[in-house]
């Protein structure tokens, strides 16, 4: 390498001369040891120079040889890695080959022992089929008997049934005549009832008459003595052919209060407001009531929902509580 330097510093030192010698130019002695110094100075600057190439090619080979050292390692390891991982995977693989193998027998087996089973089955059931099919064949010729035996005995019924209706039908001929007169004492009897019932229609006005008074177009009892409250009241009057007292005028009320006992005594009327609180009705109508005097009242005081007579400078109504005890007035139509 040193060699082939030299030569490349003589011919360049060469190239110089010949340069200068073609261009024609005359050197001095001084002017050629000028010269020669700069030639020595470049030269050895290129020496430098080629000094530290030839030192980083020197670098590059050992690195070169380096690493082919490195790749020849690792392509070994690798190969034998390679060779492990192989022989493992076809380890795995022959495994799993002969875990199916067995797996395949077993199914081979089960399936040989299923088709057995099967097979058996079958023929069990096809011989329990045909049994059950000769015992409903039998079971059906033996219902038919019966069935036939059944008509048979309900062909005889019907024909002994026609008998009795006959027999049946001439009794009851014979019964009708028998019950004519009978017949004729009912027709008395029910002629009988009505009479009496119109009897006892004309005792009752005649009872009404003598208990009840009549004061302008309307008959009215008078409870003086016992007192009752609204719904006995109430229930009283009914079953006395009534109702409690209902005004239509004032000049009824007036009429009316002439045979009341003025004062302390109050007296029930069928006015009440059960319903709706302030909605008064009448009892006997379900409607409101054509006439309703009062004074400075209703008031509810505690819940008061019937209404009453009383006596105040004149007679007029009042709301009081329905279970208090006083007087009442039945009223009933003219018969």
């Amino acid at each position: 390498m040193k060699h082939i330097f030299l030569v490349f510093l003589f011919s360049l030192l060469l190239q110089r001369s010949m340069t200068t010698i073609l261009t024609g130019e005359k050197m001095k002695a001084q002017d050629c040891s000028s010269y020669i110094s700069e030639s020595v100075i470049i030269i050895l600057e290129h020496m430098v120079v080629m000094n530290e190439r030839i030192k980083k090619l020197e670098g590059f080979s050992s690195e070169f040889e380096n690493f082919k050292k490195d790749f020849t390692n690792i392509n070994q390891i690798s190969n034998v890695n390679l060779q492990i991982r192989l022989e493992n995977r076809t380890a795995e693989v022959l495994s799993e080959n002969s875990k199916i193998t067995e797996m395949v027998q077993r199914l081979q087996t089960d399936f040989s022992l299923q088709k057995e089973n099967l097979k058996s089955l079958e023929e069990i059931t096809k011989e329990k089929l045909e049994s059950q099919d000769n015992k409903l064949t039998a079971d059906g010729a033996n219902k038919a008997a019966e069935i036939n035996k059944l008509s048979t005995r309900f062909d005889s019924m019907d024909t002994q049934i026609a008998g009795q209706q006959k027999k049946i039908d001439l009794l009851q001929v014979e019964l009708n005549e028998k019950l004519k007169p009978i017949d004729g004492l009912r027709k008395f009897e029910d002629l009988t009832t009505k009479q009496m019932e119109a009897a006892i229609k004309k005792i009752n006005v005649a009872i009404r008459t003598l208990a009840y008074m009549k004061i302008g177009s309307k008959l009215y009892y008078i409870e003086e003595t016992e007192k009752r409250n609204w719904y006995d009241s109430r229930a009283f009057c009914l079953d006395f052919g009534g109702h409690l007292v209902s005004p239509q005028s004032q000049s009824e009320l007036d009429a009316l209060g002439k045979k009341l006992k003025k004062g302390e005594n109050l007296y029930w009327t069928d006015i009440q407001d059960f319903s709706t609180e302030g909605v008064f009705i009448s009892d006997t109508t379900g409607e409101k009531p054509k006439f309703i005097n009062w004074r400075q009242e209703p008031d509810n005081w505690y819940n008061e929902d019937c209404v009453e007579i009383k006596f105040l400078n004149e007679w007029s109504m009042n709301d009081n509580d329905c279970y208090s005890r006083i007087n009442f007035v039945c009223e009933s139509q003219l018969v």
